[in-house]
């Protein structure tokens, strides 16, 4: 995190926050000190000079799951089947750990797959964790050792 490296009171208004996996270009970070009209005009000199933004149709949240995430396989559990769970909900409501990605791209290989089945486990045991010391404090206390 770079900074000026002074301290003393902000306002939060002062603040801004940019979420991003890597350290963002100066032209962006110069971006961020110009007015929103200054940023408007700029955006639209840019797109002057560059021909015409291509404009792409809406996607639904369920149209981007039938393309990355593999359909339901023939063999679920029927236990999960009788609770009455739709079948979109199977994966949350089963309590056994995936035998397949949940992923397209990673059904084709063996060792991702293994993988990407220790994640969700390890996740699913850090929730369960985490969860127990709430369910501890949401008990009445004639209940409680």
């Amino acid at each position: 995190m770079s900074g000026t490296g002074e301290t003393g009171a902000v306002s939060m208004d002062a603040i801004l926050i940019l979420p991003t996996l890597t350290k963002p270009t100066n032209e962006v970070l110069s971006l961020l000190n110009l007015s929103p009209d200054q940023r408007k005009t700029i955006l639209q000199t840019s797109q002057r000079e560059g021909g015409t933004v291509e404009r792409v149709a809406p996607f639904s949240l369920k149209e981007f799951s039938f393309e990355y995430f593999r359909e339901l396989s023939k063999d679920v559990n029927r236990q999960v089947m009788s609770k009455g769970v739709p079948l979109e909900r199977l994966w949350a409501s089963s309590r056994e750990p995936l035998k397949q990605p949940l992923l397209k791209r990673l059904e084709g290989n063996p060792e991702l797959s293994h993988q990407a089945g220790l994640c969700f486990t390890d996740i699913l045991s850090g929730d369960l964790i985490l969860c127990m010391p709430i369910k501890i404090q949401n008990k009445p206390h004639h209940l409680q050792y």
